[in-house]
């Protein structure tokens, strides 16, 4: 925290703090989700399973249009990724030098949980009698990872993305928009299931776009009026795609909903994502002027170790559950009183264990951003 406090006042105006906010907001509201609004039990095989409580609480699905926040995180990436390519450019550096900087701050992260969770596997098969592969009765711990694989995906484009973005930026994103629409329009109206995970590609690419128009100062000289006028369109088209029958309401999938808005993802992402970054917008003002001082120190600290809470926060989630089952106690698997009363104990105690997971491993993050060649 205080390495995290000592930069925010060296650094002065030079990061963007809507960005820094963004990122952290996000990661706060995944690991409070995850951690507090699912139904975390075992089922009838002794899988960890967790369920969203959202079909029992009708009322809640608009505020899943800016609770899922994964649209933020491949916003704020198209801003610092745009930002690092003309960096290197400015240093005579190419694709090769951008790629090995990128990779290196996302995969050393990566592949330190992937090494632990692979000992942890190893000690159990060689020496747990009748044990079960984590992979089947704790594989929450690694659903996170798809986001990993999007990410890498629109690393990996940058060279072209950024080409595109510096030629005709407006362009690139409708087209982009175009696209994506189009090609929901063909899964759905003509039931061509595999165009779904073309758009699992097109979608992220184009929330990562609107990533370089945030860096480049999309909306930063509106007025309040026009970004009010920006905020009330984009909440007028995400309604009108949810109240099609293609797509449900909510933006986070339950056991009432057929279609996860993620898996495949589908232009209602993309929608969600310039909805989101209206609000972004409007609020900057605000934003900017809590970032200033001391103040701002916390948001510093969570972007400080972002990757490492992102892996490592179902690991302590696990972690809380085999501690409560291990002092006698069961998981509640309905939305009764009992599981309303004890949502408190269910950030509390994942966050201990969280917190000394981060001190143990938000060294590699760190490490993995020296560059020998600044």
């Amino acid at each position: 925290m205080c390495a995290a406090r000592n930069r925010t006042i060296a650094t002065g105006g030079d990061r963007d703090r809507l960005v820094d906010f963004l990122r952290a907001f996000a990661i706060c509201v995944v690991i409070v989700w995850h951690w507090s609004l699912s139904i975390v039990h075992r089922d009838a095989d002794g899988i960890l399973v967790m369920p969203n409580p959202l079909a029992d609480l009708p009322f809640f699905w608009p505020a899943t249009w800016v609770l899922q926040v994964v649209p933020l995180f491949f916003i704020a990436g198209g801003y610092a990724n745009l930002t690092m390519w003309r960096s290197i450019g400015v240093k005579g550096y190419g694709w090769r030098e951008f790629y090995r900087r990128r990779f290196r701050r996302l995969l050393i992260p990566v592949a330190v949980f992937v090494a632990v969770w692979t000992v942890f596997e190893l000690i159990g098969q060689l020496f747990v009698s009748d044990y079960r592969s984590a992979a089947i009765w704790a594989d929450i711990v690694f659903r996170p990872m798809w986001f990993v694989v999007a990410y890498a995906w629109v690393v990996l484009l940058v060279p072209l993305t950024a080409r595109l973005h510096e030629h005709r930026p407006a362009l690139t994103i409708c087209a982009l928009g175009v696209t994506v629409a189009l090609v929901d329009g063909g899964g759905f109206g003509l039931d061509i299931s595999w165009l779904g995970w073309v758009n699992s590609a097109l979608v992220w690419v184009f929330v990562h776009q609107l990533g370089y128009a945030l860096r480049d100062g999309f909306g930063a000289a509106w007025s309040v009026g026009r970004r009010l006028a920006f905020l009330g369109t984009t909440l007028a088209v995400l309604t009108g795609l949810t109240s099609l029958e293609s797509y449900p309401s909510s933006l986070v999938a339950h056991r009432d909903t057929a279609l996860s808005r993620m898996y495949p993802t589908t232009a209602v992402v993309g929608a969600a994502a310039v909805f989101q970054l209206s609000i972004a917008l409007l609020a900057r003002p605000w934003l900017e002027r809590c970032g200033r001082g001391r103040a701002w120190a916390g948001v510093e600290a969570i972007n400080d170790v972002v990757l490492t809470l992102f892996l490592w926060h179902m690991t302590a989630l696990v972690l809380a559950v085999w501690t409560v089952e291990r002092l006698g106690f069961g998981l509640e698997a309905t939305t009764g009183a009992a599981w309303w009363l004890n949502r408190p104990l269910w950030v509390f105690l994942p966050a201990l264990f969280l917190a000394a997971l981060v001190a143990l491993f938000a060294p590699f993050e760190r490490r993995s951003r020296f560059n020998p060649l600044n």
